[in-house]
């Protein structure tokens, strides 16, 4: 029995009924008590993280008075549930019953008096000349709903369980209601206190971008920024176990953003060649109305040059006309001949500037004229790849908003499982 005592010394108990002290790992301290001298007639409460489907022995007064085994030197572990709410270690080995007294650690006999007021629970046998560490390992029931595993793509199997913790909510109050509402993560980030905890983490570990899952690390860590950077860094998963989709949305919002970016630069870019192309088109529309009114003072010119050939040809074939027999009277030359020369040199002159006048606001005018085509082709080519890549920004947010509202959709979905777990959790409680 020394070994036994050395060994069930080690054994933790988890309370079975709400009022009782716990550990900081969620296990009940049991405290011995004894038996109640009038206890209550009620049926003693069950721990439904010690009970539900577990494969145990539940034995009670009404099938025997004193539970008995076969002759074994395997040790019995045992928990004693009492009608007052408490709960007791027990140990059954060669024919005798011993509990477990809490408070100094010791083994007395069980109370025979007491079979009838309580109800024993037999726990997975262990062999006494067992080691204390493999036999308080094998203390945890594989059939405890707390318990748990997962496969982790780096580590392989790792086991898991729900321990029981006291941690700061972050709550609300809600006037509608009149009462504290729980925070949800979304609406949490934005508050003051709690964006300045995760800031500094964000900064600690600049690849872990996800606000959200840095929030929620947080509470696991009871808000404490040092212990949730210690355990990211102990765990060192960088995102193997993050959802698949979750990382296809990002990417595919990255790719988008990045597609809405090259676009926006390629706006810029033939918003600069339109530009420029409306500038030379306004400086040809100038040099054309410069050359208009050029070619509208050489015609000035050319009809007052007109006109003064026309009189020196009437006062020349005039002076050529022969003289009537009739008149014997002698005129005199009234016109030059060099200033007939000289004007008729000069209206040369003129004609041969107007032609070349006309040739050069002719050559002007086709290139002005082809320059407006192609602005006005450029400017329909723009107008186009414009309305093109706008309807693409229109598929792209109708993508982004899907993608949101797909998002938005599990976010709800997680927030009323988490509702219906609390309450879940609350009515057991309440029990």
């Amino acid at each position: 029995m020394a070994e036994a005592q050395g060994l069930l010394c080690q054994v933790i108990v988890r309370n079975a009924t709400a009022p009782s002290r716990r550990n900081p790992r969620g296990f009940q301290e049991v405290e011995f008590q004894p038996a109640n001298p009038s206890p209550s007639h009620s049926e003693p409460t069950r721990n439904m993280w010690n009970h539900q489907g577990l494969d145990r022995q539940d034995t009670t007064a009404s099938e025997f008075e004193q539970p008995q085994y076969e002759d074994t030197d395997d040790m019995i572990l045992e928990t004693f549930y009492h009608q007052d709410g408490s709960s007791y270690t027990c140990a059954y080995q060669g024919g005798q019953r011993f509990l477990l007294d809490s408070s100094t650690q010791d083994w007395h006999p069980f109370p025979k008096s007491w079979y009838k007021q309580g109800v024993l629970v037999t726990d997975v046998p262990t062999h006494a000349t067992q080691e204390s560490g493999a036999a308080s390992a094998s203390q945890v029931n594989s059939g405890d709903d707390r318990e748990g595993f997962i496969m982790h793509p780096k580590k392989g199997r790792l086991p898991t369980y729900i321990f029981e913790e006291k941690r700061n909510v972050h709550y609300f109050f809600d006037k509608d209601n009149g009462c504290w509402v729980r925070l949800p993560i979304s609406w949490e980030l934005h508050s003051e206190s709690i964006v300045k905890l995760v800031n500094p983490i964000e900064e600690a570990l600049p690849d872990w971008k996800d606000r959200h899952d840095i929030l929620a690390a947080l509470r696991v860590s009871n808000y404490d920024p040092h212990d949730c950077i210690a355990t990211y860094l102990t765990i060192g998963d960088h995102g193997a176990l993050a959802a698949a989709r979750r990382r296809d949305d990002n990417n595919i919002m990255q790719a988008k953003d990045e597609q809405i970016k090259e676009h926006k630069t390629e706006i810029k870019k033939l918003k600069k060649k339109l530009d420029k192309v409306m500038k030379s088109l306004a400086q040809s529309e100038n040099e054309r109305q410069v050359a208009e009114a050029m070619v509208e003072t050489l015609n000035d010119r050319v009809s007052s040059l007109e006109v003064i050939a026309a009189t020196s040809r009437a006062q020349m074939e005039a002076s050529e006309r022969p003289k009537t027999a009739a008149s014997r009277h002698h005129y005199q030359d009234q016109v030059d001949a060099q200033t007939v020369i000289a004007v008729h040199q000069s209206t040369q002159d003129v004609h041969k500037d107007h032609v070349k006048l006309r040739m050069e606001v002719e050559r002007r005018f086709t290139e002005v004229n082809s320059m407006m085509q192609q602005a006005r082709g450029e400017r329909s080519k723009f107008k186009a790849s414009l309305s093109c890549w706008l309807l693409q920004l229109n598929v792209y947010v109708g993508r982004i908003s899907r993608v949101d509202t797909g998002q938005s959709t599990e976010l709800a979905e997680m927030k009323e499982l988490y509702q219906r777990e609390a309450l879940q959790r609350k009515l057991l409680y309440n029990k």
